[in-house]
């Protein structure tokens, strides 16, 4: 697979920017009209599923996630594996609309019922590249256990805590936050604040954290989400790092 993103954000492979906020940010050679800039956020309060909510609630966004989204931190293992995660979900989300074209210019001349694909509804890129980004084939698996949606735990335990009308017991999370194509810095961290995340994590903060080594449950928790096998983990000059990117991106090939 070709990559072509240049990354300007802090990541133990990395150059880290200069930009005040911290925010990495991701330009894509094949798509020059779009970027897209991360921030980090860790032990927050708020549960996720809320902020996930306010996210698919935004004018300039819609329940699509066309643009901005929100994937559990835990589950990254780099800058370059949200890179690859989002440089697939544009080269499928062209191929969609492509093939959308092609549908509708195909019934339109042949006069044929229009085709099921047509006006179909797709994800937007922050979802996509969300769903890219996980372990698995699966839409709904994959929302759950890295975007916060509505069958997560983070969401039975805010539906609990609604329930009973009392505060969520105390818990903190690590999130990163997507958003596509802003035209400025300023024009990002209003979008985390309308959502309701504090200012992104600084510069050392972002490489301590995907640097860290991580203990034995949530190594098995990692490769169990993304099927890699003892024997990977274990290949001399392998990591957890390496088995993530190789196995993201290969698991589409369009």
């Amino acid at each position: 697979m070709t990559m072509d993103m240049e990354l300007t954000s802090p990541s133990p492979s990395s150059t880290a920017p200069s930009l005040p906020g911290h925010i990495a940010s991701i330009t894509f050679a094949l798509h020059p009209k779009r970027s897209l800039r991360v921030s980090l956020h860790t032990s927050i309060s708020t549960n996720p599923h809320i902020i996930f909510s306010r996210t698919s609630a935004l004018p300039s966004n819609d329940a699509s996630g066309d643009r901005y989204a929100l994937i559990d931190a835990k589950r990254v293992v780099s800058l370059t594996h949200l890179g690859i995660a989002a440089n697939s979900a544009l080269l499928r989300l062209h191929h969609f609309e492509q093939s959308t074209v092609d549908a509708t210019n195909t019934n339109t001349n042949t006069n044929m019922p229009t085709d099921t694909t047509v006006g179909r509804k797709r994800r937007g890129a922050a979802l996509e590249t969300i769903l890219c980004a996980g372990g698995s084939t699966n839409v709904g698996s994959v929302l759950k256990e890295f975007a916060f949606d509505a069958n997560s735990v983070a969401a039975a335990a805010a539906a609990a805590a609604s329930v009973q009308q009392q505060s969520e017991q105390s818990q903190e999370y690590d999130v990163l936050f997507l958003g596509y194509d802003c035209e400025s810095e300023e024009e990002f961290t209003t979008v985390l604040s309308d959502v309701g995340l504090d200012a992104p994590r600084d510069e050392s903060a972002w490489n301590a954290y995907f640097a860290r080594e991580r203990d034995g449950r949530e190594m098995q928790e990692m490769a169990k989400i993304f099927k890699l096998s003892p024997e990977e983990l274990a290949r001399d000059g392998f990591s957890l790092e390496k088995a993530v990117l190789n196995r993201v991106a290969t698991k589409y090939t369009i």
